[in-house]
């Protein structure tokens, strides 16, 4: 329902704001910032599905240079209302301010969609359905730690009674258990894996990926273990690993993407495939996995 719909995207902003990863003009915002804010949002990550509450706010326009232009032009007043429902000087606001405001602070999903389940009272934002795909993958193949061990198998070893552990009857049942899980992650895998890109050979001009970013290299250059490939400018200047993830916050949303790994999970500045593992595709970051990898507590 709509009233849990406002109540997660302010709860969002304050949780934002708390963690420092709003701008500056939306901490403690007037009707001025608000609408410097709205010119510095549209020019940074304008989206077919925004068009809606632009188109409310703001009027019909043709692309994005006209909605910055009419931006610039709109009476400041007309944000007062939800400066003061920031402020908590009024319970509630109208529904074109609460989506004004999920848009502005990138809140997840939006906009409001009649019928779909919205929990305020939730612990946590609801899962995409990748993500909900991946976790019953994790429950049924089990994680691999770092030491190459499948915690899904070791966790099923706990339980087993004293007298069903190797050396009795179920010790049968155990192995076609951990051969069954075997079987299906390798299946999984397969199923997944994307073809990695052609390496090519002679003067053409190549890269290679050198821990956290693509360094340009003669197609000629070889390496023991690193695979040379095909330049691609796009990824040579945007594609990094960002080395600290404790730096990500809420705002990053749009900006990074997250790809699982037997190490871990990484995250870098750019759309694409594993550097590595190039059958591994990234997912844009949520805030699910904000909450769960980043920002667990």
């Amino acid at each position: 329902m709509y009233p849990d719909y406002q109540s997660l995207v302010l709860k969002d902003y304050q949780e934002k704001k708390a963690g420092n990863a709003l701008s500056l003009r939306l901490r403690s915002p007037t009707p001025a910032q608000i609408r410097d804010e709205c010119i510095a949002v549209c020019e940074e990550r304008y989206q077919a599905k925004d068009e809606q509450v632009l188109r409310t706010f703001f009027g019909k326009r043709d692309d994005v240079a006209g909605y910055i232009l009419a931006i610039r032009k709109h009476d400041t007043d007309r944000f007062k209302p939800l400066v003061n429902y920031l402020r908590g000087q009024v319970a509630s606001t109208d529904q074109k301010n609460t989506e004004l405001l999920a848009w502005l602070i990138n809140f997840e999903p939006r906009p409001f969609q009649l019928g779909k389940k919205y929990d305020a009272a939730g612990a946590g934002p609801e899962l995409t359905e990748e993500e909900k795909e991946e976790e019953e993958q994790e429950a049924v193949t089990g994680k691999v730690d770092k030491s190459g061990t499948n915690v899904g198998v070791m966790k099923m070893f706990e339980h087993v009674p004293e007298k069903a552990k190797p050396g009795s009857k179920n010790r049968v049942i155990i192995i076609l258990a951990f051969l069954i899980i075997f079987i299906g992650s390798g299946s999984y895998w397969l199923l997944n894996r994307k073809p990695s890109k052609i390496v090519l050979t002679g003067k053409e001009s190549c890269m290679y990926w050198a821990g956290d970013h693509y360094e340009p290299v003669s197609c000629n250059q070889k390496f023991k273990d690193t695979l040379v490939v095909a330049l691609d400018s796009v990824m040579l200047h945007r594609f990094k690993k960002i080395t600290k993830p404790d730096t990500i916050t809420g705002r990053a949303k749009g900006y990074v993407w997250y790809v699982k790994v037997d190490e871990g999970i990484e995250f870098y500045t750019s759309d694409g495939y594993h550097p590595i593992y190039h059958q591994k595709r990234l997912r844009p970051l949520t805030d699910y996995i904000i909450y769960k990898y980043v920002r667990p507590n």
